[in-house]
């Protein structure tokens, strides 16, 4: 990666604006200015948008878009045009009568001497620096669209529109908001290391080939609410500063959130149908991939329960036993937050420190060894004090083991001419010893997958 040239700024931020409307990025990226781009511009023909949206404006570039598109096809392919980007009757008319003249010479006004792009070539805005707002709304693009490093200073619309080639978008930065409503990609689309700084809709969007997110960063809220993923689909190592919901997706084939970061939100999957081969990798530090408790704009606990316990049931249901068990200490973590009474605070605090909620065997192994301590060096002294013998050290172990383990039947081997206050120690380490022991044996059930 090169040099930074403001250690403050995040690498893709823009450092400067030239005059000529391109920019520089702050790991020293040179964008060219969009309205440069023949593309760009013929995708802006009549004007591009200002401070206040113009409707009128963004469907009148539609039409000359999508218009311009349908002419320069065969006919063959305008025949199955209306079916492959979803125009009624009325559109298709409108779309048919576009005066490629107008748009030429609208053209030639903006670019003079440049021949507006075929569209039934590769679009190319890739380096490309937007600076007005943008609306590729409902726009078709019938081969590949490439993105690729494109940065959108303002807010950018890219809802119902129709990539019939591959689409993308990857390392590509969007720094306002940005809309993918009801967006279908009919092949591939790519957005590795994008980096999405405001809000993102992907709502009822629809993807036919793999979508591809590995090292993407949201930093606002992102919804994939009513998503259909037909191919693979890849998360990993994704970054979520927001809400991630992904009710009632669809997930058809492979899905891969491997070392994705959930920093304040846990992603919702409420009503969502997940394919068998979805996967979360449980890493050593895999807690820290998971939002906080508690902190500035984090999910409420009760909410964050709700959400583990959807994954919980999913990995229950395709019998992936570590993530379910994952789940299943998160919610546990929820609850222990959200109890109300001392009692309820204190059992699970208990559970959790002594067991992490029945997964950990170290834990009840280590306070066994410090139970069997507390019994063996009390007895040990008390007999140094009345005998020589070196034997007294094996005497005062099993004296102790035998309160711990009182099921093997070794207490009857060591008197029982002992003060109360030795009693009182036996059946503390007793008590002390079965709780320990069903939490050892819990955590060797759970670790063993043992059902």
């Amino acid at each position: 990666m090169s040099e930074l040239k403001d250690p403050n700024l995040p690498p893709k931020a823009i450092f400067k604006v030239n005059d000529d409307c391109s920019a520089v990025r702050n790991d020293g990226l040179e964008l060219a200015a969009a309205n440069s781009n023949i593309w760009y511009v013929l995708a802006t023909i009549y004007r591009e948008q200002g401070g206040d949206w113009d409707t009128d404006l963004e469907v009148k570039n539609q039409q000359a878009w999508n218009g311009w598109v349908y002419q320069n096809l065969s006919r063959e392919k305008q025949g199955s045009f209306a079916e492959d980007f979803g125009f009624t009757h009325d559109e298709m008319t409108v779309l048919k009568n576009v005066d490629r003249k107008a748009i030429r010479k609208a053209f030639q006004l903006r670019l003079p001497g440049i021949e507006p792009p075929k569209t039934t070539e590769r679009c190319k805005f890739s380096k490309n620096y937007f600076s007005k707002p943008v609306s590729f709304k409902k726009y078709a693009f019938v081969k590949r669209a490439c993105f690729h490093e494109a940065t959108f200073s303002r807010k950018s619309d890219f809802r119902e529109a129709v990539f019939s080639g591959y689409a993308n978008f990857s390392e590509a930065s969007f720094c306002e908001d940005v809309g993918f409503h009801k967006t279908i990609f009919s092949q591939h689309a790519c957005f590795c290391k994008a980096t999405f700084n405001g809000n993102t809709d992907f709502y009822k969007a629809k993807y036919y080939g793999n979508a591809n997110f590995p090292s993407a960063i949201f930093n606002g809220s992102v919804d994939f609410h009513y998503v259909v993923f037909n191919g693979f689909t890849l998360f990993e190592d994704a970054t979520f500063g927001g809400a991630a919901n992904f009710s009632s997706a669809v997930f058809n084939s492979k899905t891969v959130f491997d070392k994705a970061k959930f920093l304040k939100f846990v992603p919702t999957f409420h009503a969502a149908e997940l394919y068998d081969h979805t996967t979360f990798t449980l890493l050593p530090n895999f807690r820290d991939n998971w939002p906080p408790l508690q902190g500035e704009d984090v999910m409420p606990a009760a909410e964050q329960k709700r959400a583990y316990n959807r994954l919980r049931l999913f990995m229950n249901k395709s019998l992936q036993i570590d993530e379910e068990q994952f789940f299943h200490r998160q919610e546990m973590r929820c609850k222990q937050a959200l109890a109300t009474t001392k009692l309820d605070k204190f059992v699970l605090w208990a559970y959790a420190n002594f067991s992490d909620f029945g997964w950990d065997v170290r834990r009840p192994t280590y306070y066994l060894f410090l139970l069997f301590l507390t019994g063996w060096i009390p007895m040990l002294g008390n007999l140094v004090r009345t005998s020589k013998d070196f034997s007294i050290v094996f005497s005062s172990a099993g004296w102790s083991i035998s309160n711990i383990f009182p099921f093997f039947g070794f207490r009857r081997l060591f008197s029982s001419e002992l003060s109360n206050w030795y009693d009182v120690l036996a059946g503390v380490q007793t008590v002390s010893g079965f709780i320990l022991l069903f939490l050892l044996g819990l955590g060797l059930r759970n670790r063993f997958r043992l059902r």
